[in-house]
């Protein structure tokens, strides 16, 4: 039953009152004025329920399962008691709908607005930028797990104002679900390997271990070190399982692999961050494509360059410096080149792994022409 108004307590009272006169007008004679306890009545749930439902005629919208304590209650206490009972009763229940109340109100006083559904919620749930701007786990988490998916670590704030402060850690930490904060460590971490640019960097297809390679080692298996959570030997060539004594695909007719190297003779990657481009025109001095790195590097050489006082700027071949890169040259010709050496590389290699089979007998490997590069 809730808190009531005065009236309405005297109403309640009154219809007890009645209530018991009902009760006791049905009691058999027993020789006293009152039994000492309910146990003594023959009143089943029946009859208790028939009174409820009287009252309820007098007070409608009243708790029936509040009234029916009530009953037993007055059945239990008779008339001079009954008062009394409903007394505590709503006491001890206006007690407890103030403590909530008070509380209520507490959280309502304490509460801010998220700077992103614009719903309200207790500062200390609270996931706060550098720049102060406030937002709700829920909305932090969703935003997160966006740019997680993408293998971006950089959880960035989503003030509409435009601010592009980080989320510190330690913020992070404090709100979001563990596995969130696993899967943001490990991209996070993966990202920082892939920007060391370390060479010969290998990671497990199964999981985010990586170790770093011999240039020598010319194994087909790589063995997980993960094991606690992965722990799979792979084949570094397919990166599936592993498949031995079963040659692999690649191995075994070597045109991937060969396929492969040409195709990424086509490719350069940027020294600094490794993003991979592909020059179709202009000069060999090249940019980074991605807006947070710009390194320039040399498009012969492949390294990291500041100006243009690493190449030879002559113009055809007369008084060219040949100790220099060219910064011009033709395009398909120096494609043309880059692929043929790469195909003799890669040949060689397959044959190194493979030194029962002839190279003339790889399958679907062509040769291409050699073009002279001025």
């Amino acid at each position: 039953m809730s808190f009531c108004t005065f009236q309405q307590l005297l109403r309640i009272v009154a219809g007890l009152l009645f209530l018991m006169a009902s009760i006791v007008a049905s009691l058999p004679s027993s020789g006293t004025s009152r039994p000492s306890t309910r146990l003594d009545r023959d009143f089943d749930s029946k009859t208790v329920a028939e009174f409820v439902e009287r009252i309820l005629e007098i007070m409608p919208g009243e708790d029936s399962n509040q009234l029916h304590v009530l009953v037993e209650e007055a059945i239990v206490n008779g008339e001079d008691g009954v008062v009394e009972t409903v007394i505590d009763v709503l006491l001890n229940d206006h007690q407890e709908d103030s403590g909530n109340d008070a509380t209520e109100q507490e959280n309502l006083q304490d509460a801010v607005e998220c700077g992103c559904c614009f719903a309200t919620y207790p500062f200390e749930e609270m996931i706060q930028c550098p720049e102060t701007h406030l937002f709700c786990s829920p909305c932090m988490n969703t935003h997160s797990s966006i740019l997680l998916g993408s293998h971006n670590p950089d959880i960035l704030c989503m003030d509409q104002s435009g601010c592009t402060a980080e989320i510190s850690p330690s913020e992070l930490r404090r709100c979001l679900p563990t596995k969130t904060i696993e899967l943001w460590e490990r991209v996070k971490q993966r990202r920082d390997l892939e920007s060391a640019g370390l060479d010969n960097l290998l990671y497990c297809p199964f999981c985010d271990w990586a170790c770093i390679i011999s240039e020598n080692d010319a194994g087909q298996i790589l063995m997980c070190r993960n094991r606690k959570v992965c722990g799979v030997i792979s084949c570094r060539w397919c990166k599936k399982l592993d498949h031995r004594p079963n040659m692999c695909e690649v191995d075994s007719k070597g045109k991937h692999h060969v396929d492969e190297a040409m195709s990424g003779a086509l490719v350069r990657q940027c020294p600094g961050c490794k993003k991979p481009f592909i020059k179709e025109t202009g000069c060999n001095k090249m940019k980074c494509p991605s807006a947070n790195c710009g390194t320039y590097s040399c498009y012969i050489c492949r390294q990291i360059i500041k100006g243009y006082d690493h190449f030879d700027q002559t113009i055809g071949t007369a008084d060219r410096r040949s100790e220099t890169c060219r910064l011009w040259d033709a395009v398909d010709e120096r494609h043309a080149e880059d692929v043929r050496v790469a195909a003799e590389r890669a040949l060689k290699e397959y044959h190194l792994q493979n030194t029962k089979v002839d190279i003339k007998s790889v399958e679907g490997v062509e040769h291409p022409a050699s073009t002279a590069v001025a």
